[in-house]
């Protein structure tokens, strides 16, 4: 846990959540809740259990999204979803990046909190990161494996709490929440130094990974450097589909936008859908379509050091390192287009031992 001195946040306490509940009449969607706790069994394989499971399941869905639609109605920039043995988050949470609410001051109040806490969710939910007026998130106790790196849009962001998931590494755009004051990341399975393998020495990561030590020693004066491991492709090289993409006109882009969105979809993770905002480079056109789409290239698929576009990363960089102060080094996940991205003063400054 991350708190500097004198930062401030919101608390989600039981005893607020029991005010809560106690404001609101019977049929409410949290008084709904009541009935959604974990029960004993939930985990067999018996048909009679899975069908119970399946009703729970759509149960906490419908309560889920009755919660949210009710607070996009009243205003409420304070989502309580935790307890309620999620699987998925409906994509109505959305809705909620336009939440704005009128303070008793008549100033304008777009401060959102989120609560997703001990639930059963296997994934990160996309929808939250399109959530860019989202200051606090609490996710932990769940089961998520994977951080997507679309976070990185959460740029408003003040407490964060990811723990007790199962993450083993967490992706390089989470340090893009400078504005963070409450980080809580452990107890989670994060990969520890030891574990970082060195490649074979006849593979293509093997040669990319001398060539970089060298690159640093030499141009870079580092001969220290953070525990890392390098995985190349073959051929570390753009794909030709990635070429394609690039060379794209807003017309061509237009006949293929449904179909390529959907693709996305189904193939995530690690792939992810057009959400949030992304830095774009003013010369490439396939950002330029994509904004006169209405979309935005997801900051997933950026190189870390050139920000060009990629649909898979052929250079992929697992660093262990110190983030927000932390006294703990955090395994975290660089993504890049390029064998040449990797002779870069972004990527010295990355592994640099702090």
């Amino acid at each position: 846990m991350a708190s500097p001195p004198g930062a401030s946040s919101y608390h989600f306490s039981p005893r607020h959540k029991r005010q809560a509940a106690a404001d609101y009449s019977p049929a409410t969607p949290r008084r709904m809740r009541r009935r959604l706790f974990f029960e004993d069994g939930m985990d067999s394989t018996a048909p009679e259990d899975q069908d119970r499971r399946r009703v729970v399941s759509r149960e906490a869905a419908d309560t889920a999204l009755a919660i949210i639609r009710e607070a996009v109605e009243v205003g409420d920039p304070h989502i309580d979803l935790s307890d309620l043995q999620l699987e998925a988050v409906p994509d109505e949470l959305a809705e909620l990046k336009d939440l704005v609410v009128l303070a008793p001051s008549h100033s304008m109040v777009t401060d959102l909190q989120l609560v997703l806490s001990s639930n059963t969710l296997c994934h990160f939910p996309l929808a939250v990161c399109e959530l860019v007026n989202l200051t606090t998130l609490i996710i932990s106790y769940n089961r998520i494996s994977h951080l997507p790196p679309e976070i990185g849009n959460l740029v408003n962001l003040r407490e964060l709490s990811i723990a007790h998931n199962n993450l083993r590494v967490l992706p390089l755009e989470i340090t893009k929440l400078v504005r963070l004051e409450t980080l809580s990341v452990f107890p989670n399975p994060f990969l520890e130094p030891a574990a970082l393998i060195p490649p074979s020495p006849t593979s293509a990561s093997a040669a990319a990974e001398s060539a970089l030590r060298r690159y640093l020693s030499t141009e870079c004066g580092l001969n220290e450097l953070c525990p890392f491991r390098l995985s190349v492709s073959s051929t570390a090289i753009p794909r030709l589909v990635d070429f394609a993409a690039r060379s794209m006109s807003r017309t061509d882009l237009a006949g293929v936008k449904h179909d390529l969105t959907q693709c996305l979809e189904l193939n995530r993770p690690p792939l992810g859908r057009f959400v949030g905002h992304a830095i774009e480079p003013t010369d490439y056109r396939l950002q330029s379509a994509l904004r006169s789409q209405h979309l935005a290239v997801p900051s997933g698929h950026l190189c870390a050091t050139c920000s060009q576009w990629f649909l898979i990363p052929p250079v992929e960089l697992i660093v262990c390192t110190k983030i927000f102060k932390l006294n703990r080094l955090v395994p975290l996940k660089v993504r890049l287009c390029g064998r040449n991205c990797l002779y870069s003063q972004r990527i010295a400054e990355i592994l640099a031992l702090n």
